[in-house]
């Protein structure tokens, strides 16, 4: 058995004055804390649990010639994740487990102009005050195999629920792996991925983006993955690796930048599908006895 314990801690902020009349802070706060218990059943067989929590808060204020506007984005998470990894053979590994996270999301803006005119509970009128609470549970399995000398395969399914969207989604995963000699490897990939967050990015204000649960009111974010690949070893200190992809989209979302007075997150939100397809180079040398 193995206990280990972890923490972290950071808070920033950065003020700007004009000094015509314009001023504000932009203040970024994380901090999380974790315990990780790993334990061994057998030779084959063995296990990670993690239990952790973790917050994120950014906020925005500023002040123009005496109109205040203020903007704070929170994110509170508790997680619980569990997986055993068994090794029946030395060609095939099995591992399965299970991920339960309870989340509080708390998005506030104050565009009156009075800065002390939020109270945290009431929308309208230049205030919106959202809050959400969710329960994601999630369950994987996962086989890889390796088939032959030269090829091997993985395949895996992750299940997973919104308790607020009331939503089961299902994400399987496929890859294979041909190793051509020693220097150069073929591999393919195909696979369905989910996104819970939605980023409420403003295009010119990018260090300051806020993200927004899947409530009841929008989907997940989908994407359907493809991927072809060749790795290569031109000499002992370099790697050069090649991979082409394409991911077609769905329930992607966009922030409406016009949009002050909604209650729920697809009110600030545009939604739509789109596609991405492109080539990945990628060069490493090593040196030293690192």
């Amino acid at each position: 058995d193995r206990v280990s314990l972890s923490g972290f801690r950071s808070a920033d902020e950065m003020a700007f004055d004009n000094n015509a009349g314009f001023r504000g802070t932009i203040g970024i706060n994380n901090t999380n804390s974790a315990a990780r218990w790993t334990h061994l059943f057998s030779e084959d067989v063995f296990s990670v649990f993690t239990l952790s929590w973790s917050r994120y808060e950014n906020a925005f204020a500023n002040d123009a010639a005496g109109f205040a506007v203020r903007v704070s984005n929170s994110i509170e998470d508790w997680t619980l994740k569990g997986n055993v990894e068994w090794l029946p053979t030395t060609d095939l590994t099995l591992k399965t487990g299970i991920e339960v996270n309870a989340y509080t999301f708390e998005f506030k803006q104050n565009f009156t102009g009075n800065a002390d005119a939020n109270d945290g509970r009431r929308s309208g009128g230049g205030l919106l005050n959202l809050r959400a609470d969710d329960v994601i549970g999630s369950g994987f399995g996962q086989i890889n195999w390796q088939l032959t000398e030269r090829f091997s395969a993985q395949a895996g399914l992750r299940a997973n629920y919104y308790q607020l969207r009331e939503l089961a989604t299902w994400d399987p995963r496929f890859a294979l792996r041909y190793q051509y000699d020693t220097d150069i490897a073929l591999k393919a990939a195909w696979g369905v991925y989910h996104q819970y967050f939605h980023l409420a990015a403003i295009p010119d204000f990018s260090f300051f983006d806020t993200w927004l649960p899947t409530d009841e009111t929008v989907d997940p974010g989908k994407s359907v993955q493809y991927v072809l690949g060749i790795e290569t070893r031109p000499t002992s200190d370099i790697d050069f690796n090649v991979e082409l992809y394409y991911k077609r989209l769905s329930s992607l979302s966009e922030l409406n930048q016009f949009a002050t007075r909604g209650t729920t997150v697809r009110d600030y939100f545009y939604n739509g599908r789109g596609e991405s397809y492109g080539i990945e180079f990628f060069a490493q040398k090593k040196m030293g006895r690192f």
